[in-house]
C-alpha cells in the first residue's frame, strides 16, 4: 500500500451499532506518501468513483496503548474539522498489532506552512480579500480568518467535552484557495470529565499550558485555549512565543512573559502554593508582540492576552473568543475573496455541520446534529408527529397518530394494546414538553402546550450528544421503538417480516408504489445483514438507534422508515486489485 492502486474492504467513517461493522469495497488510486511522523504516515490518493482526492493516514495500533483517535474522529462532522470518510486495517510487521488506515478529506496545506511562507525574505502575499484593512491588506484579514476558524473548530470539540490536547500549527489544516481551516489529528484527543485524572505529559511542548508544565493531572478543556493563543501569537510574532527546551524551561519561558504565578493562580491549577518557582515580573503583551513580523491591533493583543492567562479559569472559552471584537471585520457585509469566491462559512451557527445552514436550529442543539440527522428527524417530526402540518406537535396530533396506528393494526378502541399505545405517546409528548418547559423557564417562563420543529430538533441534538445507543437515552425515548415494533409486527409473533415492513412503508412512509418493492427489499436486507438475522425486537432497537445516531447515509437505521437516500446501495462498483507500481 506504499504506492500504486489498491482495493480494500473499508468501513464507513460514522458511528454504528451493528456488529460486525458493515464494509464496502473501496478502490484507492495513485497512492503516494507525503508525510511521516513518529506515530504514523500520511499518503495522498484518489478514491473511485469520481476520483475524489483524499488523504490516507496509516497508524500502527499498539495493543498496550489506548487509542481513542478513531472513535473520536467518527463523531466529527463540522466545517472546521477534517472529515473521515472510511477506515480499514492492514497487517503490520509486528506480531499482535495492525495498522489503522483512515481515509479523510484532502487539505493541501497547514497553518505551519502558511507562517513559514510569510517568514521568507520575499513574501508571497495572500492578496485574496476584496477590501483593504490598514497597510497590510494581504495579511490582516487572512490572520483573523485563520484564527476565527481554529477557535470555531475547537469550540465544536469542546461542546462534546472533547479536548484535542495537541493543538499546534501543523494540526490546523489550511486550504489557501478557499481559505478554510480544519482541525486534524485526534491521536491525543480525549473526553475530559470533571475530577478525572489524565496524563500531564501531553501537548507539543511549545504549546503546552502552564498547568501541564506543573504536573497537573486534573485539567480542563482550557488547555486547548492556551494552545490556540500560542498559535495566534506565533502568527503575529513570526516565531514560537514560548520556546522551551524541556518541560521545566518551557514553564520558565511562560513565566518570563506572564510572570511567576501567584498562590491564588497555583491553587486554581491544583498546584501547591509552596512549590518553589523562580521569580519573574509580568511583561506587557503589546510591547512583546510589537517585535514580531506583523504589528497586531489592540483587539488582537487583547484576545491573545485573554487566551494566554496563567489561570485556566481566567481564559476565554472558544465561544467567548468568537465574539471578541478582533473578529468584527469578518462580519462586515459583502466580503469576497479576490478570486471571486465568497468567504468560507463563518457565522452559520444554526448548523455546525459541513453543509448549508438551517435557520430552524440554534447553537445549543444543532451543534450535535449532522445534516442527514436533521433530515431524518425533520421528516419524523413532519410525517409522524405534526399531523395537521401547522408546525407544532401537541395533544391533538397524538390522538390523530394513535388513531391511524389503531386502524392500521385493527385494534378496537378499548383494546389493551391501543390504550398502551396512547399512554406511550402521551408520556413521550409530556416529557418532551418538560424538556422545552425547563429551557423556557430560564428565559421567558412561558407555558408550554406544544413543541415546535425547532424545539424538537434542538431537543434531539442535546439528547444525542454523548449517546452510543438507545439505552443511553431517557426511558421515554426508549418507548418509541417499542411502540413502532408492535405496530409493524401485525401477526404478533415477535418478528417483522419483509412483507410487514413493506406494508408499514406503504402506509406510513409515503414511498411511491413504483419504488416500494425495491426499497422494502433493500431496507429489510440492510437491517437483517442480508437475512442472516431475524428482525426481532432487539435487532429493531439497534436499527432504531442507528436511525437516531447515524450521521451519514451509511448504516441500516435509515430503513426504519425507508424513505431516505439509498444511493450507497445503488452506486456500488466492482472490486478490483492492482499491484502497487514496482511491487
Amino acid at each position: 500500500m506504499e504506492s500504486g492502486t489498491v482495493t480494500v474492504q473499508a468501513m464507513p467513517g460514522v458511528p454504528t451499532v451493528l456488529s460486525p461493522v458493515p464494509t464496502v469495497p473501496l478502490r484507492i488510486l495513485d497512492v503516494e506518501p507525503i508525510d511521516a511522523g513518529t506515530f504514523g504516515s500520511i499518503f495522498k490518493g484518489f478514491i473511485d468513483p469520481g476520483r475524489r482526492k483524499i488523504a490516507l493516514k496509516k497508524v500502527l495500533q499498539n495493543p498496550n496503548y489506548k487509542n481513542r483517535e478513531l472513535d473520536i474522529q467518527k463523531l466529527m462532522d463540522h466545517v472546521n474539522v477534517v472529515a473521515l470518510f472510511y477506515y480499514f486495517y492492514v497487517p503490520s510487521e509486528t506480531p499482535g498489532s495492525d495498522y489503522l488506515c483512515m481515509v479523510m478529506e484532502f487539505i493541501p496545506s497547514n497553518v505551519s506552512k502558511f507562517m513559514r511562507q510569510h517568514r521568507e525574505p520575499v513574501r508571497k502575499p495572500y492578496d485574496l480579500v476584496d477590501v483593504k484593512v490598514g497597510p497590510l491588506p494581504f495579511l490582516i484579514v487572512p490572520c483573523s480568518l485563520i484564527c476565527y476558524q481554529m477557535f470555531r473548530g475547537v469550540m465544536y470539540l469542546h461542546a462534546q467535552t472533547i479536548a484535542h490536547r495537541d493543538i499546534k500549527p501543523h494540526n490546523l489544516l489550511w486550504d489557501p484557495e478557499h481559505m478554510v481551516v480544519k482541525v486534524c489529528d485526534f491521536g491525543c484527543a480525549k473526553k475530559i470529565l470533571p475530577g478525572e485524572t489524565s496524563i500531564c505529559y501531553i501537548c507539543s511542548r511549545h504549546y503546552r499550558p502552564p498547568e501541564l508544565c506543573l504536573g497537573v493531572t486534573q485539567y480542563s478543556l482550557m488547555i486547548d485555549v492556551w494552545s490556540l493563543g500560542c498559535v495566534m501569537a506565533e502568527i503575529y510574532l513570526g516565531q514560537v512565543v514560548f520556546r522551551g527546551n524541556d518541560n521545566h524551561s518551557q514553564l520558565v519561558e511562560i513565566m518570563k512573559i506572564l510572570g511567576t504565578p501567584t498562590p491564588a493562580q497555583l491553587n486554581e491549577m491544583n498546584v501547591s502554593p509552596s512549590k518553589a518557582l523562580q521569580s519573574f515580573p509580568k511583561k506587557d503583551w503589546k510591547q512583546h508582540l510589537s517585535l514580531g513580523d506583523i504589528p497586531p491591533s489592540d483587539d488582537a493583543v487583547d484576545l491573545m492576552s485573554k487566551t494566554l492567562e496563567m489561570s485556566p479559569g481566567s481564559r476565554l472559552t472558544c465561544a467567548e473568543a468568537l465574539l471578541h471584537p478582533y473578529f468584527n471585520d469578518l462580519r462586515l457585509p459583502g466580503r469576497n475573496l479576490r478570486n471571486g469566491r465568497p468567504f468560507p462559512p463563518l457565522f452559520n451557527f444554526n448548523n455546525l455541520g459541513r453543509r448549508e445552514s438551517s435557520e430552524d436550529i440554534n447553537i445549543e442543539g444543532g451543534i450535535h446534529l449532522s445534516n442527514f440527522q436533521r433530515q431524518k428527524l425533520t421528516w419524523y417530526f413532519e410525517k409522524f408527529f405534526d399531523r395537521n402540518s401547522d408546525g407544532n406537535f401537541m395533544q391533538d396530533d397524538i390522538v390523530n397518530l394513535c388513531e391511524k396506528m389503531r386502524e392500521y393494526r385493527g385494534w378496537g378502541e378499548d383494546d389493551r394494546d391501543f390504550l398502551d399505545l396512547m399512554d406511550t405517546h402521551n408520556s413521550f409528548l409530556e416529557c418532551l414538553m418538560d424538556q422545552v418547559r425547563m429551557e423556557k423557564a430560564q428565559t421567558t417562563g412561558s407555558k408550554v402546550e406544544s413543541v415546535t420543529k425547532r424545539e424538537w430538533l434542538n431537543m434531539w441534538g442535546r439528547l444525542i450528544s454523548g449517546c452510543t445507543g438507545v439505552a443511553d437515552f431517557p426511558y421515554w425515548v426508549q418507548l418509541l421503538p417499542k411502540s413502532l415494533f408492535k405496530v409493524i409486527d401485525k401477526n404478533g409473533d415477535g418478528k417483522i417480516t419483509m412483507d410487514e415492513l413493506g406494508e408499514f412503508y406503504r402506509n406510513f412512509a409515503d414511498i411511491p408504489e413504483s419504488e416500494l418493492e425495491e426499497r422494502t427489499k433493500i431496507g429489510y436486507n440492510s437491517m437483517t445483514a442480508n437475512g442472516d438475522y431475524e428482525l426481532d425486537y432487539d435487532l429493531y432497537v439497534m436499527n432504531f438507534s442507528n436511525f437516531l445516531l447515524g450521521r451519514t447515509i451509511y448504516g441500516p437505521g435509515k430503513y426504519i422508515f425507508g424513505c431516505f437516500d439509498i444511493s450507497d446501495q445503488k452506486n456500488k462498483f466492482k472490486i478490483q486489485y492492482e499491484e502497487p507500481v514496482g511491487a
